[in-house]
């Protein structure tokens, strides 16, 4: 996801230099923004179980999975956040963003957790 959202801000930046203007340009990115912040919302989802699960494995399994999701969860809020920045131009929606689309991860925890219980 990261180098297709660096794919999607290159192609931005060679647009407005082609003549479109920042209006139509924020649209697209707009757009892409919102199946880019699903998609990855998605792909939180299970990491969330996959810590739970692990946890209930042993708290030694549980600690490691959650630094090894922790650590490749900071590229993907860097993959939701520059879109979400290039678009909207405002430092705090791409923080609001970039934060939900994190807040998957600890939902899956609660709802495998009320499920497993």
């Amino acid at each position: 996801w990261f180098f297709i959202s660096c794919r999607i801000i290159f192609s931005a930046s060679f647009l407005v230099n082609q003549g479109i203007t920042c209006t139509q340009l924020s649209y697209y990115l707009y757009s892409f923004l919102v199946v880019h912040f699903l998609g990855i919302s998605l792909h939180n989802f299970p990491e969330g179980t996959t810590v739970f699960l692990g946890s209930m494995k042993g708290l030694h399994v549980g600690i490691n999975l959650a630094l090894a999701i922790a650590l490749h969860n900071i590229p993907e809020g860097v993959a939701v956040a520059l879109p979400v920045y290039f678009a909207t131009q405002s430092k705090w929606q791409t923080f609001k963003l970039a934060s939900l689309s994190g807040f998957a991860e600890p939902l899956g925890v609660i709802i495998v957790g009320m499920l497993s219980a």
